[in-house]
């Protein structure tokens, strides 16, 4: 009788189990699938890669110059700082360029 009232036990965990292990799939999903569509990494290549790289992909790109200006230094000594594409189809690129004069 004893075994019998184990077996009962574990009848009613197994559903509660996956259940369980359902919702945690479903939790975690959003973690895996967070770039699905292979947005560069801010600072992880040149700002004229990055932009051109966005352009392929579809985006109209804004920059938004946080340190620096595009008439002072060239875009290539500048550095991306963030990507935002919330707004889709336009991406703001953040980039931070050195002062004039000290490349």
């Amino acid at each position: 009788m004893l075994l019998k009232i184990a077996s009962l036990k574990t009848l009613h965990l197994a559903p509660l189990l996956v259940a369980a292990g359902s919702v945690a799939l479903v939790a975690l999903a959003p973690v895996t699938a967070a770039d699905p569509t292979g947005v560069p990494i801010a600072g992880s290549e040149s700002p004229t890669n990055t932009k051109a790289e966005l352009e392929r992909q579809g985006y109209q790109v804004t920059i938004n110059w946080v340190n620096g200006a595009p008439n002072v230094v060239p875009l290539s000594q500048c550095v991306v700082t963030n990507i935002n594409t919330v707004a889709a189809p336009k991406a703001y690129m953040s980039v931070s360029c050195p002062p004039a004069g000290s490349q």
